[in-house]
């Protein structure tokens, strides 16, 4: 079976575009995004459906690190999407948790 390339490196990756946490399985940050000018950080993120939990770390090489307030900004408003239209919600019910750059964990919600 033949795989291409980019779908080899297809994993879970999130944005912050315009106070908007973005997310998605995409092989680049980029591909998620709408408009450059508005991109305020990214990183990659593992989700349970179960436990309805989100768990969002590490960054993005070419976007850098999320900035904070921002996320934090988009969690607040449940500006949460499941795509890069930026259409459809997840659901409020989730809980969203990040690693920090030193190490520590913080609950957004």
């Amino acid at each position: 079976m033949a795989i291409k390339k980019d779908r080899a490196n297809v994993v879970p990756k999130y944005i912050i575009e315009d106070s908007k946490l973005v997310l998605g399985k995409v092989a680049y940050h980029v591909n998620l995004v709408k408009n450059i000018t508005k991109v305020q950080g990214g990183g990659m993120f593992t989700i349970n459906m179960k436990e309805k939990t989100l768990f969002l770390f590490g960054d993005s090489y070419k976007l850098g690190h999320p900035q904070m307030e921002a996320l934090q900004t988009a969690v607040d408003n449940w500006k949460v999407y499941t795509s890069k239209k930026q259409k459809t919600k997840l659901d409020d019910r989730f809980k969203i948790t990040i690693k920090l750059q030193d190490g520590t964990i913080k609950k957004l919600n």
